[in-house]
C-alpha cells in the first residue's frame, strides 16, 4: 500500500480511508497499546514516503497536500485511541453483563435445594423432547417418581432432615442417568425423568433399575425408619397427544403403584 502511495500520490485518499478503517477494526480487536503502536508505525511510514517522494521530485505543491493529509491523520489518530479505549470498556461491560445474565438464567432453571432441574425447566424439556420425537419418529417415555412415605422424615425428625433425604435421592439418581436422560424435581417429593429414544419396555427396565438403586442406598437418617423406597409411574408418548397428556398418564401410573403397595413400577 505504501509503495502504491509512493508511485501514485493521488492514492493518498485511499490510504487515509484504509488507515481509518483499519483503526476502527483495531478498536474491536486490539488493546490500546497495540493500536497505538500500529497506528504510529503507519504514520511514520507515511511520513517516510512523503519525504522520499519530495526528495526525488521537490514538488512543493504535492508536499503541501501530503503534509495536510498527514496533519489530519496525526490529529485524528489520538481521538481514535481515546474512543477505542471507551469502546473496549463498553465491550468488557457487555461481556460481564452477558455472563451474569447467563448465570442467572442457568440458576433459574435449577432447584435451589437439590441442584437438579426445576419444574419450569422440566416442562420446557418435556415439550422439546416431544418435538424431537415427532421430528425424528423416535420413542419417548416419561417417568414420574415419588418418594414413599416422605412425610415421615419431616414428622419424625425435622424439615432439615427431609431436605437431606431429597438431596441424597437426587444425587443418587443423577449418578445413574444416561447421557440422553433429563431429570428434575417437579415439586415436593415428586421428580420426573425424561427418557429420550426409549420405548415403554426400556423405560420400565430403567425405572426398575432406579427403584432398586434407591432401595439399596445407605442414608443414615433413614435407618431408624427403614430403607428409602420410591414408586414410579411410566408412560410412553403417543404421537398426536400433548406432552402434558403423556405426563398425566405417567402420573396416573404412579398413583396405581402407590395403591398397589408402593416401592414398585407401574405403567
Amino acid at each position: 500500500m505504501l509503495y502504491v502511495l509512493y508511485r501514485a500520490p493521488d492514492t493518498r485518499i485511499v490510504f487515509t480511508a484504509f488507515f481509518f478503517v483499519a483503526l476502527m477494526f483495531g478498536m474491536l480487536r486490539l488493546s490500546g497499546m497495540k493500536l497505538a503502536v500500529l497506528g504510529s508505525i503507519s504514520l511514520l511510514y507515511f511520513a517516510l514516503v512523503v519525504w522520499l517522494r519530495y526528495a526525488g521530485n521537490h514538488d512543493a505543491g504535492m508536499l503541501r497536500l501530503d503534509m495536510l493529509q498527514f496533519g489530519v491523520m496525526a490529529v485524528t489518530f489520538p481521538w481514535f485511541l481515546f474512543i477505542g479505549g471507551h469502546v473496549k470498556q463498553l465491550q468488557r461491560g457487555f461481556d460481564e453483563v452477558s455472563v451474569k445474565l447467563e448465570d442467572i438464567e442457568e440458576k433459574a432453571r435449577h432447584d435451589d435445594l437439590t441442584g437438579v432441574y426445576n419444574r419450569r425447566a422440566m416442562i420446557v424439556a418435556m415439550e422439546e423432547s416431544k418435538q424431537r420425537a415427532d421430528a425424528a419418529g423416535e420413542p419417548l417415555s416419561i417417568c414420574v417418581i415419588d418418594l414413599d412415605f416422605f412425610k415421615r422424615y419431616n414428622d419424625e425428625f425435622d424439615h432439615l432432615t427431609g431436605d437431606k433425604v431429597l438431596r441424597a435421592f437426587a444425587q443418587g439418581v443423577q449418578g445413574g442417568l444416561r447421557a440422553t436422560d433429563v431429570f428434575g424435581r417437579y415439586g415436593g417429593e415428586e421428580f420426573v425423568q425424561i427418557l429420550r429414544h426409549t420405548a415403554l419396555a426400556g423405560a420400565m427396565a430403567e425405572a426398575e433399575r432406579l427403584r432398586e438403586r434407591i432401595n439399596a442406598m445407605d442414608i443414615p437418617v433413614s435407618r431408624a425408619i427403614g430403607p428409602l423406597t420410591v414408586s414410579i409411574g411410566v408412560a410412553q408418548y403417543e404421537p398426536g397427544e400433548t406432552i402434558i397428556e403423556t405426563f398425566a398418564r405417567a402420573d396416573a401410573a404412579l398413583y396405581k403403584a402407590k395403591q398397589r403397595g408402593r416401592n414398585r413400577v407401574e405403567c
